[in-house]
């Protein structure tokens, strides 16, 4: 795994070496193995290097025969080798064993057509010096970043934000919409970046650039299709989804560097581990587990359990989440507002399992590719209550919050999902899903809105999802959910969590589940293979309930988080008031002091839990300290 990064000079300036060099080294961490960067006149690429496969040869950039056209490449390509075969037969020659050769080869046999070849994930620019254009690529599901800018005289791209802004021409002018956006959803989403004219390249997109005329164009070039369905037994999905599961894992086994497993305990990483050891021999699997002091979030003992069945070489140590000096490095290596709290624990996997190996196979992706996140249940639940004339929902649902009107404000509690509930029931169909996931309303952002903002014709954020809504092939309602997640959640907020916390310790991360061809394999399945009232995940449950230990198949989801919410009423207590109410962004104009004090003493009293905004606030005000102030 690397990084990469670029420039492009419209007015024919030489690309300054010392600017180019600048960008490269900050993205040191996603490649500390090795640095290389090439100049064209006034175009500039720019690597750094994760070695994992031809480890002595392979550096980068790297060009074809002739030094007409160049890569700099991110990621891994899991068919190479046979695409490498095929090469040669059509008379191409090689002087490396590396994956970023190859793609340089199809290009050159296939043109636009070389990128539907491609099995795995990757972020990469080829610049064809002939024909005087720049292309920008990204895989299909998101798993791997690039951003870039352009202006008039400018166009920039790296897989990093904070390097990008490295280019002293970039003015870091900051997108108060992205803001807006930001605190409903804990992150920024694709195409916005927090910063004006610099954008987010979305996954399975392939952007042109003609250098000549600086003209731009983006083509999306995959797109999964959840309609038609197949026309398939439940015994023979099972067998083809176990073969291609396997399949999938056994593709990122590929490796010449210490390779292991993250093991939660949970059913989706117990199941890629199972997988992998028996591929690679019983005992042969090193896996990985951090524990924590709190039980609430401990997985230790499931982990264990899985991994003797397994009979792995299972590793395990105990950390201290509320580490807040992990926030605080997590905030630099974003480069951008991200407030997904499990970002702590990804991160500290994720160092612990680097000081014995280089690359981790993981359980991501199972939640949305088989339906197994709770919301979409309650969505279900939520559509056969529509009957109900909506006068006598609110009578029933206002009855039940009443009952539980003195208890604790906290969301996670069983009074605070049961509230959650209720006003899931009550919503417009349309707004349900945003419902659940929008972390502050349209009315509370308005009351913390400073200045700055409260003056801005902002667009709601749920129009982000109307757009999305567009572009759905899902006919099913709940369908309609899981395709949403893959254009928005998955690739902006999970995928960009795994990337940034494992890469700020340079240890490549490798998802089974997101494999291209085992998502369009489960997205043509009817949703009953994969959820019904009362199971999520039901055919993944099914193929491997022989094979996994009963306390795994019997536990509850834990999820992979944190307790910020009692976090921010304790530990990080004084830490929280400190950061908030003696706010850069405040000074600025962005947010209203008196009613972020309000918050902090709502949650506190446990009135009402305000942990997802005031969290936001938090990252977002190290976010500006780190990256904006000295704007102001």
């Amino acid at each position: 795994m690397c990084g990469i990064c670029g420039i492009v000079n419209f007015d024919q300036g030489h690309v300054d070496n010392v600017v180019l060099n600048s960008m490269t080294r900050m993205l040191a961490h996603r490649g500390p193995d090795g640095e290389g960067i090439n100049t064209f006149g006034n175009i500039g690429l720019g690597h750094r290097r994760l070695s994992i496969i031809d480890i002595t040869r392979g550096a980068q950039p790297l060009s074809n025969e002739t030094g007409e056209i160049w890569i700099t490449f991110n990621g891994e390509i899991y068919n190479y080798k046979e695409l490498k075969k095929e090469l040669i037969k059509k008379g191409h020659s090689f002087k490396t064993d590396s994956d970023t050769e190859v793609i340089v080869h199809l290009y050159e046999e296939y043109k636009n057509g070389y990128i539907d070849k491609l099995e795995g994930m990757f972020a990469f620019a080829i610049y064809n010096k002939r024909k005087s254009t720049l292309f920008l690529v990204r895989d299909r599901i998101g798993k791997k970043p690039l951003f870039y800018y352009k202006d008039s005289k400018l166009f920039i791209f790296s897989s990093e934000l904070q390097s990008l802004v490295k280019h002293p021409e970039i003015k870091r002018e900051i997108n108060n919409q992205a803001i807006h956006d930001y605190l409903s959803l804990n992150y920024i989403p694709a195409p916005s970046t927090i910063y004006k004219n610099v954008y987010k390249l979305a996954p399975a997109h392939y952007l042109e650039l003609k250098i000549d005329t600086g003209e731009i164009s983006i083509k999306r070039q995959w797109q999964c299709q959840f309609e038609p369905k197949i026309n398939i037994s439940y015994n023979d999905a099972q067998y083809q989804l176990k073969t291609l599961l396997r399949e999938a894992v056994l593709k990122r086994l590929m490796s010449e560097v210490p390779l292991g497993a993250f093991l939660s305990g949970g059913t989706d990483s117990s199941i890629i581990t199972l997988i992998a050891s028996e591929i690679v021999g019983r005992g042969n699997l090193s896996t990985f587990t951090i524990g924590f002091d709190d039980k609430d979030f401990d997985e230790r003992y499931y982990a264990e359990i899985s991994a003797k069945h397994f009979g792995t070489k299972h590793h395990v140590k105990i950390v201290n989440p509320a580490d807040f000096s992990v926030v605080e490095g997590l905030v630099s290596n974003f480069g951008e507002p991200f407030a997904d709290a499990s970002m702590i624990p990804t991160f500290q996997v994720s160092k612990f399992a680097k000081e014995k190996i280089t690359v981790a196979l993981s359980g991501d992706g199972g939640d949305e590719i088989f339906g197994g996140y709770y919301r979409y249940l309650l969505c279900r639940y939520a559509l056969m209550t529509d009957f109900i004339p909506m006068k006598i929902k609110m009578l029933l649902v206002n009855a039940v919050k009443s009952c539980f009107a003195s208890k604790s404000g906290d969301e996670r509690s069983f009074s605070g999902n049961l509230k959650r509930i209720c006003n899931l029931i009550t919503s417009q169909e349309d707004k349900r899903y945003l419902n659940i996931i929008d972390r502050c309303g349209e009315d509370l952002k308005k009351t913390i809105y400073g200045e700055a903002l409260l003056s801005q014709p902002f667009i709601p954020t749920l129009n982000i999802l109307e757009g999305i809504g567009r572009l759905l092939t899902a006919r099913n309602k709940i369908e309609k959910l899981m395709e949403t997640d893959m254009f928005s959640y998955l690739p902006d907020d999970i995928l960009t969590k795994i990337d940034t916390a494992s890469m700020a310790n340079s240890l490549e991360i490798r998802s089974p589940f997101l494999d291209h061809k085992l998502i369009e394999f489960c997205a043509s399945l009817p949703l009953n293979f994969k959820q019904t009232l009362f199971s999520r995940k039901k055919i993944l449950a099914d193929i491997f309930t022989p094979d996994l230990p009963k306390e795994i198949l019997k536990r509850k989801k834990m999820g992979f988080g944190v307790p910020v919410g009692r976090w921010l009423r304790n530990e990080w207590k004084e830490k929280c008031r400190d950061v908030l109410l003696d706010s850069y962004a405040v000074k600025n104009g962005f947010f209203n002091v008196k009613r972020i004090s309000e918050l902090i003493e709502e949650h506190n009293s446990c009135k009402t839990d305000q942990s997802y905004t005031l969290w936001a606030l938090m990252i977002f005000e190290l976010w500006y300290r780190r990256f904006a102030l000295y704007l102001y």
